[in-house]
């Protein structure tokens, strides 16, 4: 990263069946890197992930960060044998504002793209699914050494497919 009071490096470790993505915390939060499309993502109505968090001051940082999105969607893609492609990216030429939402019996998902913003929202509901027996790929966010996110317990009533279809389309969305 360029900004020299950054202490630690953002990485990715994959596993069998696990991701571990490690971002590095921003430790001035007064210094923003502008203009910056911004990504935040929501689960269960609380701020988990924003990318304002990210040590990002120039182009180049911002360039690594995306390629670490990618990285990390690529990776998650060959785990689970490419099950769901990319959708196409949003265009702000053609709207102003896209949303997607999918109401599921055990998860509300919604995702709201502007020119300036991606506002991922994910809200689990109570499930009395049974789980299958084979292995899902699961998924941890760090920032630092905090945990923010990890859908082995934060998403586990959901099925394979389910969980598979959430997490790829909340990875794709992080590479815009």
């Amino acid at each position: 990263m360029d900004d020299p009071l950054v202490k630690t490096c953002g990485y990715i470790q994959v596993m069998n069946n696990k991701i571990i993505v490690n971002f590095p915390i921003k430790p001035d939060h007064t210094i923003s890197f502008k203009p910056m499309h911004q990504i935040e993502f929501y689960f269960n109505n609380q701020i988990i992930f924003y990318s304002e968090w990210l040590p990002i001051l120039t182009n180049q940082d911002r360039t690594k960060f995306k390629a670490m999105f990618y990285q990390v969607w690529y990776e998650y893609s060959k785990l689970t044998h490419y099950k769901y492609w990319p959708s196409p990216s949003y265009a702000p030429v053609l709207h102003n504002e896209v949303i997607t939402i999918y109401d599921k019996p055990s998860y509300f998902l919604s995702c709201s793209e502007t020119f300036n913003i991606t506002s991922i929202d994910l809200t689990t509901k109570p499930s009395t699914k049974s789980l299958s027996c084979s292995a899902p790929i699961h998924i941890q966010f760090y920032f630092d050494t905090h945990l923010i996110f990890c859908s082995e317990t934060q998403l586990q009533h959901l099925d394979i497919d389910e969980l598979h279809f959430v997490l790829s389309f909340i990875l794709q969305k992080f590479m815009n």
